[in-house]
């Protein structure tokens, strides 16, 4: 799997979410499993809709005050490195079965860098998931929830780390250590300031998009 270098970073064309503009949680499950949750700031003037749009066009390149680039770079200004599509459905669209190459790096800091490849098992108004597995059983799941809301959505994420299958119990205190430790560098942190840049990346965009 490719590695691309974390590039200069992008103008930052709105400020970003403070990190008190969001509530979260970390606690270790009763099996063994690593919990984090993230309840952000409504998303005003964004639905879910375009939300799934956005999602499902991030591999292609979008236009915004005269630049141009992956539409997945628009979301973050430092973070985010590479976003592609590596499995499509079969009717060429992306939607629950496609798989992601995410490569980003969470406050600009390689100690905190994700290069994976996920499934996406759901992808519609409702929200988002995508997750990993080891031998058959899921061993990492990030689930987003789409709420609609009087003036926009409610973004909530959930993210599980680890297996309650006795043989694969240690692959979740190993990822924990590795890469989701809690602080303000950290994923948390970063994903708490970065949905708000949806209330400025969706109206920029230049393909079609159902409101």
């Amino acid at each position: 799997m490719s590695k691309r270098q974390l590039p200069e970073p992008r103008e930052l064309f709105g400020p970003l979410r403070p990190v008190e503009s969001a509530k979260t949680s970390l606690r270790e499950l009763p099996d063994g499993r690593f919990e984090a949750t993230i309840s952000h700031a409504p998303l005003i003037g964004v639905t879910p809709k375009m939300i799934v749009w956005y999602v499902k066009n991030m591999d292609r390149e979008m236009s915004f005050r005269g630049q141009r680039m992956l539409g997945y770079l628009w979301w973050h200004p430092y973070d985010h490195i590479h976003f592609e599509v590596v499995r499509r459905l079969p009717d060429g669209t992306v939607g629950a079965g496609s798989r992601f190459h995410i490569q980003e790096a969470f406050g600009r800091d390689e100690a905190y860098g994700v290069n994976e490849v996920v499934d996406v098992p759901k992808l519609d108004e409702g929200g988002l998931t995508i997750q990993q597995s080891l031998l058959g059983q899921v061993i990492f799941r990030l689930a987003h929830t789409f709420t609609p809301i009087d003036n926009g959505t409610q973004y909530d994420s959930v993210m599980v780390l680890g297996s309650n299958t006795w043989w694969l119990k240690g692959v979740g205190g190993a990822v924990r250590r590795r890469k989701y430790q809690q602080g303000k560098t950290g994923p948390l942190a970063a994903a708490q300031r970065r949905r708000g840049r949806l209330l400025r990346a969706l109206p920029a965009r230049t393909l079609p998009c159902p409101l």
